[in-house]
């Protein structure tokens, strides 16, 4: 994110990018995206707004707290987004329980503690997600640290999706250093990925 507000992305670049290919996507759009830009981009409620009429479907909100999730969650969903917390494995299952029942579009289960990033082994999720699933019927998604098709095929044995970024990134940072198309490179490995979620 801090390279690419460095090198001049804005909030309101990327809600004229969703509203112009919107119309050509049967997918959802999901944004992630952390507080303080948020507050720097007219607020929740004025994000809120602003992202629906762009085209999102939904937002994920990586670093608000449980307590503050009404700040953020109420204009969201007063907008048609669906909203999503995130659950980290040192989450308490007390408090795992209430961010789940908050949660909207579904649940951001953190596969591993650390800091995000590519990683060699493949994250064990059963247990979390068993657990997860007593408290709530929305789908749960895994990430953190996945960035194989092994792993995500690991990780969708037990979750309903699994989400990759870092590694998808250092792809796309490749393919540009090496003047090769940048598009291709995230494609050619996204569908790598997605074919993995068919194996099990």
């Amino acid at each position: 994110m801090h390279k690419a507000l460095k090198q001049g992305t804005t909030h309101h670049a990327i809600f004229k990018q969703i509203q112009s290919a919107r119309d050509e996507l049967d997918i959802g759009l999901i944004a992630m995206v952390s507080a303080s830009v948020v507050y720097r981009a007219g607020g929740p409620e004025g994000f809120a707004k602003d992202a629906a009429h762009a085209g999102f479907d939904g937002v994920i909100y990586p670093d608000v707290s449980l307590e503050e999730a009404d700040t953020f969650f109420t204009p969201a969903q007063k907008v048609g987004l669906t909203t999503t917390m995130l659950i980290s494995p040192n989450t308490t299952p007390e408090r795992a329980e209430a961010i789940a029942k908050a949660c909207t579009g579904f649940v951001y289960l953190l596969a591993r503690t650390g800091i995000t990033g590519e990683r060699a082994d493949a994250p064990d999720v059963e247990r979390r997600v068993n657990s997860i699933r007593q408290w709530t019927d929305l789908p749960i998604a895994c990430g953190f640290g996945i960035s194989t098709p092994d792993h995500v095929r690991a990780v969708v044995k037990h979750a309903d999706a699994a989400i990759v970024g870092s590694a998808l990134i250092r792809r796309i940072n490749q393919a540009t250093k090496q003047n090769s198309d940048p598009l291709e490179a995230a494609g050619a490995f996204v569908r790598e990925l997605s074919a993995a979620t068919s194996d099990t």
